[in-house]
This record gives structure tokens, C-alpha cells and sequence, in this order.
């Protein structure tokens, strides 16, 4: 059996890339909505997520990769453009959509 030679781990620092973004939506009034998007970067990316460039008060999660911004009963208020920030040492990114919310039909 032969060994393969022995490498150093890669501890290189990488800025922050999205693997999926968000996008455009709409929904109905009342409904509950998530907006989801993964980012990865060495070292982790820190995350903030912004409505119409202001913290909104609003649920987050993470796992993994991924980051949900979670909306309970959306109303016309929460119409709006959202942004996920994502920064580390070596750089920073961010990703947006617009959220739609229409009445009820």
C-alpha cells in the first residue's frame, strides 16, 4: 500500500461568497415567510441582515451555511428591500431582494 505524502491543511483565509442568493418575492398577507441564503469564508463570516438598510426585529437563524431571516404574519409594513451582509477578515458581501406583500384576497 502506498502512503501518500503528507500535507499541511488548508488554513488560508477566503472572503465571504454566497452559494445561493436571495431573490424577489411576494406574498399574501398574514402568511408566514422565510428568506434563506448560505455564505461560506474562512474565517466564518459574521452576519447581519438589514430591511431598507435598518436592523428589522425579526427572527434568525443559522445552520451551517445557511442563514434564514424568519417573518411571522407578514403585513404591508414588512414590504421592502432585505439584505444579508456577510464580513470577515478578508472581505465582505452581501445579497438582496425585494419582499412584496399584497393583501388579502
Amino acid at each position: 500500500m502506498k502512503m501518500q505524502p503528507w500535507k499541511e491543511p488548508d488554513l488560508s483565509n477566503s472572503a465571504p461568497s454566497f452559494s445561493s442568493v436571495l431573490k424577489d418575492c411576494t406574498v399574501v398577507e398574514g402568511q408566514d415567510f422565510v428568506l434563506q441564503c448560505s455564505v461560506q469564508g474562512n474565517p466564518v463570516p459574521q452576519i447581519t441582515w438589514l430591511l431598507n438598510g435598518e436592523s428589522p426585529d425579526f427572527h434568525f437563524e443559522q445552520k451551517g451555511t445557511q442563514h434564514s431571516l424568519c417573518i411571522q404574519e407578514v403585513f404591508p409594513e414588512d414590504t421592502g428591500t432585505y439584505t444579508c451582509e456577510a464580513w470577515n477578515s478578508s472581505g465582505e458581501v452581501r445579497t438582496q431582494a425585494v419582499l412584496t406583500v399584497q393583501g388579502e384576497a
